[in-house]
C-alpha cells in the first residue's frame, strides 16, 4: 500500500520491509521457506508474499491453511501458478513440506517466532500533538491528517469552493485513478472520534467510521449467527490487503458512485444497518443518523462536506442470507449480489 499515501501521515507508525525481517547470510524463516521450496521464479512479486504471510505470523503463530491462503489473496504472481508459494507458506500451518523436484527433500526448523524485529518502545505510547500536511511543489495536491473533527471542519470552510476528499485507506484509487488538478486530501484515521469497535449490550455492533473492513469483519465474527454471515460476506470484497487498509466507510460512499456495485451498500442495507453522519457547515460540525438505504440514495448529500461518523448493525434474529457472482473469487466487482433478511413467525 506504499502508493497510497504520503510520507507525512506514517507519522507515529513503524514501517517495516522485506530487508527489515533478515537477508541472505541470516535469512527469516518466511523467505528461507518460499526459496526452499521454488515458490519464486522472476522474483517480481516475492517480496510481497513473503510481507503479506510475515504479516499473519506477526497476529496469529500458528495459521490454519485457509488463513495462509486468505492473507495471499491480494498478491499476484504470473510465474508459478501459485503451487510453490502455497506449499512453502502451509508449512506454517502443519503441513509437510512437499516440492515436485525428485530427490529433494526441504527440511526446515520448526517456526517459534522468537528473534522478531520488536515494534520501537518510543511508538507504543505516541500520540500526534498537532494536525499533520504536505503537499506538491505546486501546492497542487494537498494532505491532511487531522486529530478533531473541528479541524476537518475548518479545512473545508477553506477549501471552499472545493470539497476536500475524506481519506482513511485510500485505496478507492484502485477504482477510480489517482484525481488530475486541484485535490484536497483529509486522513481522518487519527480522530479518536472515528476509532474503534464495540459491542452494545443489545448484542449490536458500533463500528467507528475510521476502522478498516477488516476491523468491522472480525467484530462481526464475534456477534450472532446473522451477524457471523454477515462477516462472511463482507470477507469477499476485494482483498485481504484492500481490506486491511481499506474503510468500511468508504466502500459505502463509493456506493452512492452511479454503477459501482458496492457490495457493502447492499450487504449493510438489507441488514437494517445504520450510519452517522457528519456535515461541516461554515467551520462547524452537525450529525444525523440513518439506514443505509437513505444514505445512499440521498442526492443531496453531494451538495455537502460530509463524512461518517460510525455504523451501528443490530443484532437480528432474522434470518440473512447473501449470494454474490462474480468472474472471480477475489479481486473484482460483482457482476450481481443480493442479501436477504427474512422474518419467520410462529407459524412459519
Amino acid at each position: 500500500n506504499a502508493c497510497l499515501l504520503p510520507l507525512v501521515l506514517c507519522d507515529g507508525t513503524a514501517v517495516t520491509t522485506v530487508e527489515g525481517i533478515g537477508c541472505a547470510s541470516r535469512l527469516h524463516p518466511v523467505p528461507e521457506r518460499i526459496a526452499g521450496m521454488n515458490g519464486s521464479q522472476c522474483g517480481w512479486c516475492t517480496p510481497g508474499q513473503v510481507m503479506s504471510m510475515y504479516s499473519l505470523l506477526q497476529e496469529n503463530k500458528a495459521p490454519s491453511a485457509q488463513e495462509v491462503e486468505a492473507c495471499l489473496e491480494g498478491n499476484l504472481c504470473r510465474c508459478t501458478g501459485y503451487r510453490g508459494i502455497h506449499a512453502a507458506f502451509h508449512t506454517f500451518a502443519g503441513k509437510e513440506a512437499k516440492t515436485c523436484v525428485d530427490g529433494f527433500k526441504p527440511d526446515f526448523a520448526a517456526y517459534t517466532g522468537e528473534n522478531e524485529p520488536e515494534f520501537p518502545e518510543e511508538l507504543k505510547h505516541y500520540m500526534p500533538n498537532q494536525p499533520l500536511f504536505a503537499s506538491d511543489q505546486s501546492q497542487t495536491t494537498k494532505w491532511y491528517g487531522i486529530l478533531e473533527l473541528a479541524q476537518w471542519a475548518q479545512v473545508c470552510q477553506e477549501a471552499k469552493p472545493s470539497k476536500p476528499r475524506v481519506v482513511v485507506g485510500n485505496t478507492s484509487v484502485g477504482v477510480f485513478g489517482h484525481k488530475v488538478g486541484k485535490v484536497i486530501n483529509v486522513d481522518v484515521t487519527r480522530v479518536k472520534e472515528l476509532q474503534g469497535t464495540r459491542k452494545e449490550a443489545d448484542g449490536s455492533f458500533v463500528v467507528g467510521g475510521a476502522e478498516s473492513l477488516n476491523s468491522l469483519i472480525a467484530a462481526l465474527k464475534g456477534g450472532n449467527v446473522a451477524q457471523q454471515t454477515l462477516a462472511g460476506a463482507l470477507s469477499k470484497i476485494a482483498n485481504n490487503n484492500v481490506r486491511n487498509s481499506g474503510g468500511w466507510a468508504g466502500n459505502l460512499v463509493m456506493g452512492r458512485v452511479l454503477l459501482f456495485p458496492s457490495d457493502g451498500a447492499v450487504l449493510l442495507s438489507a441488514f437494517g444497518a445504520c450510519v452517522t453522519v457528519a456535515f461541516a457547515e461554515g467551520g462547524n460540525v452537525h450529525q444525523k443518523s440513518t439506514d443505509i438505504g437513505d444514505f445512499i440514495q440521498d442526492s443531496d448529500l453531494d451538495n455537502h462536506n460530509y463524512l461518517l461518523i460510525s455504523l451501528k448493525i443490530p443484532a437480528i434474529t432474522a434470518k440473512f442470507n447473501a449470494f454474490r457472482q462474480s468472474s472471480h473469487k477475489v479481486n473484482t466487482h460483482a457482476l450481481a449480489n443480493a442479501a436477504f433478511r427474512t422474518e419467520i413467525d410462529g407459524t412459519g
